[in-house]
């Protein structure tokens, strides 16, 4: 049967086909061009009901410039700070009584951040992330932030206090969030401070002035992860580590175990926190350490110090004994990592 060339062009437009006239619009002048842009319906998040109307959009999305709060890092100082003592303080207290006082220590920390001129970014039940434009700025709010909570009353001989960590570096602000290798490096800070003290870099104390280092007596310079501390664990030469029934040695006849996932791994762990090649615990000529070469960390607890967060390839020295959790906290994990030194 014979269709004409109109015919078969008709019957296109009403099905609407790519690429025939049902494609194209009309310009002001009259004449067709293909579509440029796509349709997007924008909801109101505030009225999940609402519509804010439809919008074309380009479809060469590539042109349009990157605009907003992730367009690029500004070096900002990152201060994180967190209320301890919190357990023996509800004790003493009572749970009611007890919570309702770090509710309190919580909120004067965010208005002794406030009247310092930083911004509260976010609080995570007892722990505040702040941000301020200078170290300077931030050493002054940490003195502060100590003077407050430590003039707060004592219960049954129970009392709270602030530790702090914080640095200058680049960070990218999101909504509600830093992101960046600053704030891991705060976090690992903050994990190594003890109650009532303040702890930042050696970087980022060679930029206060002199009224800030007049609070050196609270501010303690702590190295970056992943380099020598001649004041950390004393070394080992072997190390038997322990996974549930796994086990494996490190040292002079095995100078390396990689941990992780992988079935190949010197020491398999089960668990989905891991990754497949996790970290490493080696021998070297100043000892014993482990190195992190995961997706979520490393978290190392030397027995008597605080929980350390490795990411990234740090390094930390290991001790006669302590524990390791792997892609979360000690206190979230399922299962640890022992080692113990012979």
């Amino acid at each position: 049967m014979h269709h004409s060339r109109d015919s078969v062009a008709r019957k296109r437009r009403r099905k609407g086909k790519p690429g025939t006239r049902s494609a194209l619009r009309r310009r002001d002048d009259g004449s067709r061009k293909p579509r440029r842009e796509v349709i997007f319906c924008l909801t109101d998040l505030r009225n999940p009901g609402g519509d804010l109307g439809r919008r074309a959009l380009p479809r060469r999305l590539g042109k349009v410039p990157l605009q907003g709060p992730m367009a690029g890092k500004k070096v900002k100082t990152v201060l994180f700070a967190e209320v301890s003592g919190r357990d023996e303080f509800v004790r003493a207290a009572g749970f009611v009584t007890g919570w309702n006082g770090i509710s309190d220590c919580v909120e004067r920390l965010q208005r002794t951040a406030r009247s310092s001129g930083g911004k509260v970014v976010k609080v995570i039940g007892s722990e505040l992330m702040m941000l301020f434009d200078t170290p300077d700025a931030a050493a002054a709010a940490a003195s502060r932030m100590h003077a407050a909570v430590n003039a707060l009353p004592s219960v049954s001989g129970a009392r709270l206090s602030v530790k702090v960590g914080y640095h200058a570096g680049p960070v990218i602000e999101g909504n509600d969030d830093l992101l960046g290798d600053t704030v891991k490096l705060v976090e690992a800070l903050l994990r190594q401070a003890r109650a009532g003290q303040t702890m930042t870099t050696p970087q980022t104390a060679q930029l206060l002035n002199n009224q800030s280092r007049s609070y050196s007596g609270q501010v303690y310079s702590a190295p970056l992860a992943g380099r020598s501390n001649r004041e950390g664990p004393r070394a080992q030469r072997m190390l038997r580590l322990t996974y549930g029934n796994e086990s494996a040695t490190c040292g002079p006849d095995s100078k390396a175990v990689v941990v992780g996932r992988d079935p190949r791994c010197g020491l398999v762990t089960a668990t989905g926190f891991a990754s497949r090649q996790h970290c490493t615990v080696m021998l070297g000529p100043d000892g014993l350490k482990i190195r992190d070469h995961s997706t979520y960390g490393t978290f190392l607890t030397n027995e008597g110090g605080e929980e350390v967060a490795l990411t990234d390839g740090q390094e930390a020295p290991l001790a006669t004994h302590g524990w390791v959790s792997l892609g979360c906290p000690r206190a979230s994990a399922f299962r640890l990592l022992e080692f113990t030194g012979d």
